[in-house]
């Protein structure tokens, strides 16, 4: 929180006012939301609580999402629920994730890069969306590069099927 409170008020990513710019944080993405949030004038820890339970309802829904887009339809069905519920039920991700940690941002990125990437598959013209959510997960946590890449080497290959099939 201290970190956002410093890049809010201007003094840049440090963890005390004066002293040297150095990186103890461990989430580039995490600590730029909250340094928004901070500098519209909301308590960073509250504000970290909320976004991490918004983050967790678009967890369902992107998990939801990714079952509409394995069963190829656009019909909200019960199957849809069944992420949710699974989500729900795991009281890891349920205390974790509105702890104000950045936990279910990175869950949430993830979720909807893969629903994304799928949706583009299938339809591509929602093509850029997915690229900007797993650059997000990328600037969210540093394996987050390896999930961006193997996203990217996915794109690679369907393009290269693509080009093959035409």
């Amino acid at each position: 929180y201290a970190y956002a409170k410093h890049v809010a008020s201007g003094q840049g990513f440090r963890a005390v006012v004066g002293g040297p710019i150095v990186e103890g944080y461990s989430d580039f993405l995490w600590v730029m939301l909250l340094s928004i949030v901070t500098k519209v004038g909301f308590a960073t820890p509250i504000a970290a609580k909320v976004l991490g339970a918004v983050f967790l309802v678009l967890c369902c829904f992107a998990a939801g999402g990714i079952v509409r887009t394995v069963l190829r339809t656009d019909d909200v069905t019960w199957a849809q629920a069944v992420p949710a519920i699974i989500l729900g039920l795991c009281p890891e991700f349920v205390v974790w994730a509105p702890s104000g940690l950045e936990n279910s941002l990175y869950v949430a990125l993830l979720l909807v890069a893969l629903w994304l990437d799928g949706r583009e598959v299938i339809r591509p013209r929602f093509a850029p969306y997915s690229a900007v959510a797993a650059a997000g997960v990328a600037l969210t946590r540093p394996e987050g590069v390896v999930y961006a890449a193997i996203i990217g080497l996915a794109k690679i290959s369907d393009a290269r099927r693509a080009g093959t099939a035409a």
